[in-house]
C-alpha cells in the first residue's frame, strides 16, 4: 500500500468518525503572497508559508507557489514536491544560525524546484540540509550567501540529485557530502564559495559522486575535493564535460591521510587557471589508495602543474589529454606513480617527470 493511498484512507476514516474534515487532505496545495496559514491552502484560498501548506498536503503531494514572495524556512518530514513555476520568485531568507530547507524524514522523497534560498547578510547557516530521507532532487534553484555550506548531505544511503542549479557565495563548501550516499550534479554552477566547490568526505562506507556538464570555478579551495574514507571503504567520483577553473586550490583534489580508497575519473573537462594543480592525487598512508584516471581533458595555465601525483601509492593514468603551451604537464613527488602517459598531446613532448623528495 502506497503512503499516499494509506494517508487518504486514514483521512477518510477520520472524517467519518469525527465528522470533521481531514487536515492533510489535498494532493495539491498552494501558497501566495496574500495567503493566510489558516486557509485550506487551495488555489482560491492559499496559505502563506511552505510549512502550513505541507501540513495540509497528503504524502507525495505538491505545494505550488502562485506568485513572487518570500515563504520562510521550512522543515520537511514527508514526501512532497515544492514547485515554483518559471518566472515566479519563491524566496527563502535564512536568518543567522538557521537552515533554509531541512529534509529529515525516514524514506521520504522530496523535490525542490525553482526556489531562491538566500542567507540574510550571509548569516544563515546552511541553504539545504539533507539529514534523512531516500531521495532529494534540487532543480532550477539558487542557493547563495550562507555563512556555512550551501547544500549539505548527511543522509546515509540517500540519493541527492542537483540539476540546473547555482550554488555560490557561501562561507564554507558549496556542496558537501559526508556519508555513504550518492550525489549527481548535472548543469550546476558552483562558484565563489569560501571552501571547496564540491566536497566528498564520507566517513564510513564511502560515497559515489558524479559531476556532468557543470562549472566549478572561483572557489576558495578546490573545485572538487574527494577524500579517502577509512579502510576498507571506497569513494568513487566521476567528473565529465565540465569546467574546473580559477579555484584558489587545485581544480580537483583526490586523496587524503586515511587507509581506504578513492578512485576518480576525469573525462572531457577543461581544467584551467587553478592556483595549485589542475588535478592533484595525494596520499601519505601506504595502505590507502588515491587513483586518478584522466582522458580527453584540456589543461592550461594551472599554477603548479597540470597534474601532480604526490605520495605512495598515489597513481595517475593519463590518456589523450591536451596540455597547452603555457602548462607544465606533470610533477611527481614522494614516490607518487604515473601509470601511463604516452599518448597525450601538447606541451609534454620530451618532458620528463619531475621527481622530488622521498617516499613518506
Amino acid at each position: 500500500m502506497s503512503a499516499k493511498f494509506a494517508a487518504s484512507i486514514a483521512c477518510a476514516l477520520l472524517a467519518i468518525v469525527t465528522n470533521t474534515a481531514c487536515e492533510a487532505s489535498a494532493q495539491r496545495t498552494f501558497v501566495a503572497s496574500n495567503g493566510v496559514d489558516t486557509n485550506p491552502c487551495s488555489i482560491a484560498q492559499p496559505c502563506r508559508s511552505f510549512g502550513a501548506a505541507i501540513a495540509k498536503t497528503v504524502p507525495a503531494g505538491e505545494v505550488i507557489v502562485q506568485d513572487s514572495a518570500g515563504y520562510g524556512v521550512v522543515t520537511i518530514t514527508q514526501s512532497v514536491s515544492i514547485i515554483a513555476p518559471s518566472g515566479v520568485y519563491a524566496g527563502i531568507s535564512v536568518p543567522a544560525g538557521q537552515t533554509g530547507v531541512t529534509v529529515n524524514g525516514g524514506v521520504i522523497v522530496v523535490v525542490l524546484r525553482g526556489l531562491s534560498i538566500n542567507g540574510t547578510f550571509s548569516a544563515g547557516s546552511q541553504g539545504v540540509s539533507f539529514v534523512q530521507g531516500q531521495r532529494l532532487r534540487i532543480e532550477d534553484c539558487v542557493i547563495t550567501g550562507m555563512g556555512s555550506t550551501g547544500i549539505a548531505d548527511s543522509a546515509v544511503a540517500s540519493e541527492l540529485t542537483i540539476l540546473d542549479t547555482v550554488v555560490r557565495d557561501n562561507g564554507g563548501a558549496g556542496i558537501n557530502l559526508t556519508v555513504d550516499a550518492s550525489l549527481l550534479l548535472d548543469g550546476v554552477r558552483v562558484e565563489h564559495n569560501a571552501g571547496d566547490g564540491v566536497l566528498v568526505s564520507a566517513t564510513s562506507n564511502g560515497a559515489n559522486a558524479t559531476v556532468r556538464n557543470s562549472v566549478l570555478s572561483y572557489n576558495g579551495q578546490a573545485g572538487i575535493a574527494a577524500f579517502m574514507p577509512p579502510d576498507p571503504a571506497t569513494t568513487r567520483i566521476v567528473v565529465e564535460n565540465s569546467l574546473l577553473s580559477k579555484n584558489s586550490g587545485d581544480g580537483a583534489f583526490v586523496g587524503g591521510i586515511t587507509d581506504g580508497q578513492v578512485l576518480a575519473t576525469f573525462s572531457r573537462n577543461t581544467i584551467t587557471g587553478n592556483s595549485l594543480s589542475g588535478i592533484s592525487a595525494f596520499n601519505t598512508i601506504t595502505s590507502g589508495v588515491a587513483s586518478v584516471t584522466t582522458f580527453d581533458n584540456a589543461f592550461s595555465r594551472n599554477g603548479n602543474r597540470g597534474i601532480k601525483v604526490d605520495g605512495f601509492p598515489s597513481q595517475v593514468f593519463l590518456s589523450r589529454n591536451y596540455f597547452a603551451a603555457d602548462e607544465s604537464a606533470f610533477v611527481q613527488a614522494h614516490g607518487g606513480f604515473f601509470g601511463t602517459f604516452g599518448d597525450n598531446t601538447g606541451n609534454h613532448s620530451g618532458a620528463t617527470l619531475t621527481t622530488f623528495g622521498s617516499p613518506f
